[in-house]
């Protein structure tokens, strides 16, 4: 498997971005009733992304398994918990063909082997409140709850979790 730090001048990559995000939403809408993603993130948000956080896809023989991304910038949910030590995971999607194999979990090795060589002691992350499987998951790879957020449209839980 190889993680690809995806660049702005990559469509090919871009678009397996976007479709393992559009995907992940229809699935999510699909199985769980969850809305949260019912409205695909845009190539042109990717693109945004790109210039300023670190947007990854893992490949594994020419297949796009999954992407996040992840940034040292404060989460609009953790405004009063700055933290310089500290990063932040979003757009976290594994491909639905292929979940519960693992690729979610080592997603997050990835990220917490990659951050702590850079200095960093925390992982953060908000997580739509009625997504209980991604709950479940973050909890079992070692995220704990800090609390909670209103959005204009749902709640989120904001998660971290300690290297």
């Amino acid at each position: 498997m190889n993680y690809i730090k995806v660049n702005i001048y990559d469509d090919k990559l871009i678009d397996a971005v976007y479709d393992i995000l559009k995907n992940s939403g229809q699935y999510m809408l699909r199985e769980f009733n969850l809305h949260h993603w019912e409205y695909a993130y845009s190539i042109d948000n990717i693109k945004k992304d790109i210039k300023t956080k670190n947007v990854y896809i893992l490949e594994d023989n020419g297949e796009y398994l999954a992407t996040f991304m992840y940034t040292t910038d404060t989460s609009i949910f953790f405004l009063e918990l700055q933290d310089s030590k500290a990063v932040y995971i979003s757009k976290f999607a594994v491909n639905p063909t292929i979940t519960n194999k693992g690729i979610g979990t080592n997603c997050l090795e990835f990220v917490e082997k990659t951050v702590a060589g850079e200095g960093k002691n925390k992982i953060r992350l908000d997580v739509y409140a009625q997504s209980l499987q991604a709950i479940n998951f973050y909890h079992k790879n070692g995220f704990t709850d800090v609390y909670k957020r209103s959005t204009s449209r749902f709640e989120v839980i904001c998660m971290e979790k300690k290297l």
